[in-house]
């Protein structure tokens, strides 16, 4: 997998956009990245844009992606698909039973106004289905 972490001034979100194959190996360096950028410039929310990933992970996999975001102290984490699958759901699922935060969107508007609304105004919406 190939990805890009970038954090622009004045945003108070980390964005991580990642293209081709994911594979499990990858996660901590990804997570390091991540983390080392929260410590530095004290940003505790993040945007993955998993539009162009080719595949993701598998159920024990997404287990414990769940519980590595639970546990790194992140206040919000959004996840840009194609299409939320049972999945993203799996995961949205295992970080709320630990106590954190990740939602997945299909438009990259919405996961940006969830993201920048601290006082949980901005539904969780599946633009794929309706809901």
């Amino acid at each position: 997998m190939s990805y890009e972490i970038t954090h622009t001034e004045g945003e108070n979100f980390i964005r991580v956009k990642a293209y081709g194959r994911a594979l499990k190996s990858e996660v901590p360096l990804v997570e390091a990245e991540i983390l080392a950028l929260r410590e530095e410039r004290g940003v505790v929310r993040v945007l993955f844009d998993h539009r162009e990933l080719e595949s993701f992970f598998g159920i024990l996999d997404l287990y414990e992606v769940g519980n590595r975001i639970s546990a790194s102290k992140l206040r919000r984490v959004g996840v840009i698909v194609n299409a939320i699958t049972e999945e993203y759901r799996f995961l949205e699922t295992v970080v709320a039973n630990r106590g954190g935060n990740l939602r997945a969107f299909t438009s990259e508007e919405v996961a940006l106004a969830w993201l920048a609304d601290s006082a949980g105004n901005v539904e969780h919406q599946d633009t794929n289905s309706g809901k």
